[in-house]
This record gives C-alpha cells, sequence and structure tokens, in this order.
C-alpha cells in the first residue's frame, strides 16, 4: 500500500486513561461513564447505557463541561468529538 494517498489527515495524540467522568445525553439524562482515551478533539469511554451514534452530548470532566458529537457507538463503548468552540 505504498505511495497511495493519505485521505485522512493524522489524528491527534490520544493519552490513555482510566478516569470516571459524568456523561449528559440529549434527554438530560446523566450517566457515570469511564473514560479511556483523550484527545485535543474528542474521547473514547466506556458507559453502561446506550449511546445513539449522532447525538449531541454533554462530558463533565474535572468540574468542566464540554460537548461533543458521537460519532461511534458499540455495545458499552463510543466515541465522540468535541464541538468547536467549545474549549
Amino acid at each position: 500500500m505504498r505511495g497511495l494517498p493519505k485521505i485522512y489527515p493524522p489524528r491527534p495524540p490520544r493519552e490513555a486513561v482510566a478516569e470516571e467522568a459524568a456523561l449528559v445525553l440529549e434527554n438530560g439524562a446523566a450517566a457515570d461513564i469511564t473514560l479511556r482515551n483523550v484527545s485535543a478533539e474528542g474521547f473514547g469511554a466506556e458507559c453502561p447505557r446506550f449511546v445513539r451514534i449522532g447525538s449531541h452530548v454533554r462530558l463533565e470532566r474535572g468540574g468542566r463541561l464540554r460537548r461533543a458529537h458521537v460519532r461511534w457507538a458499540l455495545p458499552g463503548r463510543f466515541g465522540a468529538l468535541f464541538v468547536e468552540g467549545d474549549q
């Protein structure tokens, strides 16, 4: 596969973590999550509740609230990108 053009720009480095946090779902319900990785652009987490792909959520971490958009989800896990301008 050498010489093929890169379709996607490189992702920012992700920091592996095992940190408890809170997630507020679109319907206002809160869920306890375990963050597994965090980068400048988003995060991956484990969550016992169903998190819908395409939904808008809020991550509460260290007393800070950040909006995010869920990009992928599997049973018990999901990944989200932070909403721009919400730093």
